[in-house]
């Protein structure tokens, strides 16, 4: 018993030595951090975006700057061209037209005239005018100031106008005869007598037919005399029978009449 209670002492004294050397060696580490942390410049965080956003401004003022002194230039450029106006009288649109000119008389004789002028001993007594010609400008409205802006519905009504077409007389157009007829009745439906045929028609919804020489209806749509691709997709759709209007209204429709169909289905 007293060697265990040495021992156990032993072990005791030794795990709080080895607490204090953790201990000791975890303070050290904390203050050498701390001196590398301290002896770090610290760095000055720079943000991209607003570095760019000051970049990108300074460089649009410059580029303003610019265009206003361009256009400066310009407006200088146009005043010195331009005759100087009394500019505080108030612009008015139309312009008033131009008076004429005062009639020059003069007992010398007259100048041998240009092509193109107007002479008062051109009018004949009618009060028309012999050889006038008018200046392409009078006559396309130039010099009348400027035409004040077309709205946009003016402008879509200019632009985007619809042609008519002439009307078209078809008696007087000579077209080629084509077949309207591509219903051939099959043979089984051709030998079915009259009485079967009407019976067929009341077991199928009561089909009631009006008009002349209307043509017998089908069973199914094999009898219509259709391609093998459509009948292909009607039965993977598993379409084996046709509706009462269809046995109907196909055939007739394939013999080029016209049709008015009603129907539970659909009617047109």
């Amino acid at each position: 018993a007293a060697f265990n209670a040495q021992s156990a002492s032993e072990a005791a004294r030794i795990a709080a030595d080895e607490k204090m050397k953790q201990e000791a060696l975890a303070k050290v580490k904390a203050e050498v951090k701390k001196e590398r942390v301290e002896e770090k410049p610290q760095e000055v965080e720079v943000d991209e975006d607003e570095e760019f956003h000051k970049k990108f401004m300074a460089e649009l003022k410059r580029a303003q700057g610019k265009k206003i002194k361009v256009k400066k230039k310009k407006q200088e450029v146009q005043e010195e061209k331009e005759p100087e106006t009394d500019k505080s009288a108030p612009k008015v649109w139309p312009p008033p037209a131009p008076m004429p000119k005062a009639k020059q008389e003069s007992t010398d004789e007259p100048e041998e005239k240009k092509e193109g002028e107007f002479d008062e001993n051109d009018v004949d007594e009618e009060g028309d005018t012999k050889n006038r010609i008018f200046d392409d400008a009078e006559q396309d409205g130039e010099g009348a100031g400027p035409a004040p802006e077309a709205s946009f519905f003016e402008l879509a009504d200019q632009f985007v106008t619809k042609k008519e077409l002439p009307p078209v007389d078809h008696s007087k157009i000579d077209y080629k005869p084509f077949r309207k007829n591509f219903y051939i009745q099959v043979k089984e439906i051709t030998k079915m007598k009259d009485h079967e045929v009407d019976e067929f028609r009341k077991m199928n919804s009561d089909i009631r037919v009006r008009g002349k020489h209307c043509p017998r209806p089908i069973k199914t749509f094999l009898q219509c005399g259709l391609e093998d691709k459509i009948l292909k997709v009607l039965d993977k759709r598993d379409m084996e029978t046709p509706f009462p209007i269809q046995m109907q209204a196909i055939p007739a429709l394939m013999s080029g009449r016209d049709v008015i169909g009603v129907a539970a289905t659909g009617s047109g």
